[in-house]
């Protein structure tokens, strides 16, 4: 097995990269609760509103008692729909100002460790020490920490060093946690 690819990355890979880092973000526990308890506040917001009008209050006053209540789960949900919409342009300017970051990358991995070099620079990240890694159909994220993303867009694999590495991964990084 050739456990090494060279590729160069493009702005959409970058941005698959990024939205899968979100992506399982979201769909951490302490967030889905988050956001059930957002939909629940809505809801009891607008049954609220229903028995205002129906006891005869009428519906500027009742808009105007429940503002906060209303728009504010509302103000949320749609900051994170922006922060998923703005992820290409964020991505650009990260492309701009540190043009290295598009430049031909490659990945070498052992059961030992992955190294990957560029000329952004070079990472080696020792298996037992990985922080986290995350994977879907278009990328392979390998965080070695909390603020530190490296990503393999799948299209650069084969299908037998990408289950090569994704074994490697679930067998020797112990720490991490896959998500």
């Amino acid at each position: 097995m050739h456990r090494e690819v060279t590729f160069t990355p493009t702005l959409e890979d970058h941005v698959a990269g990024q939205r899968l880092w979100l992506t399982n973000y979201v769909r951490k526990r302490w967030m889905r609760l988050f956001l059930l308890l957002l939909a629940f506040v809505e809801l009891a917001t607008l049954v609220r509103i229903a028995y205002d009008l129906a006891g005869g209050i009428p519906l500027s006053a009742s808009l105007l008692d429940q503002a906060v209540p209303l728009i504010c789960p509302l103000v949320i949900l749609g900051v994170m729909f922006w922060n998923w919409r703005s992820i290409p342009g964020k991505v650009r300017r990260m492309a701009e100002q540190q043009p290295s970051l598009l430049s031909e990358t490659e990945w070498r991995w052992n059961d030992e460790e992955l190294i990957a070099r560029s000329a952004a620079g070079t990472s080696r990240i020792e298996w037992g020490s990985l922080y986290r890694w995350l994977s879907n159909e278009e990328t392979i994220a390998v965080i070695p920490q909390e603020r530190l993303l490296l990503m393999l867009p799948r299209r650069a694999l084969s299908a037998e060093q990408a289950i090569d590495l994704i074994s490697t991964l679930d067998r020797f990084a112990v720490r991490a946690h896959r998500s």
